[in-house]
């Protein structure tokens, strides 16, 4: 995180620390890994309600692909570099799902109180939260189909 202040003045005796941001990124890879399942959690919650909406296959499909990202998430913990990739994925997965969500259940879906319109608030929250750029410029790679 950066910090700055305009006409500000801050004595050095009042700093507690700065750490630069390759040296903090590199010693975060577990919680990295953790900030990860949450967009798994709610691709898992889609396809179950995908399901209940009479798509099993779509559900199938969406479950499929949380296995596939959570491999790859699983995998970051060896090759801390290949996480930010991963956490694109999974926040780019679980949007769709949620869209996938609103698809299967139509126009009552943007209803107030109902579920799909809160998944896509909840995954459009997760392509922001706790961002990096390398996770941002992955996600928007994934948005490009490039």
């Amino acid at each position: 995180m950066h910090l700055g202040f305009t006409r500000y003045f801050l004595a050095d005796e009042r700093v507690y620390g700065k750490t630069p941001h390759a040296e903090f990124v590199a010693g975060n890879t577990f919680p990295s890994r953790l900030n990860g399942c949450a967009p798994l959690g709610l691709a898992a919650r889609a396809a179950r309600l995908i399901e209940e909406l009479g798509k099993p296959d779509v559900a199938a499909g969406i479950r499929t692909e949380i296995d596939a990202v959570r491999e790859r998430l699983d995998a970051g913990l060896a090759d801390p570099p290949s996480l930010p990739a991963a956490r694109a994925a999974g926040a780019e997965l679980a949007f769709r799902a949620a869209g996938a969500l609103v698809a299967a259940n139509g126009s009552a879906s943007v209803l107030a109180g109902r579920h799909p319109q809160r998944l896509v608030r909840e995954a459009t929250f997760l392509l922001v939260a706790a961002s990096r750029p390398e996770i941002k410029t992955g996600l928007l790679k994934l948005f490009s189909r490039d």
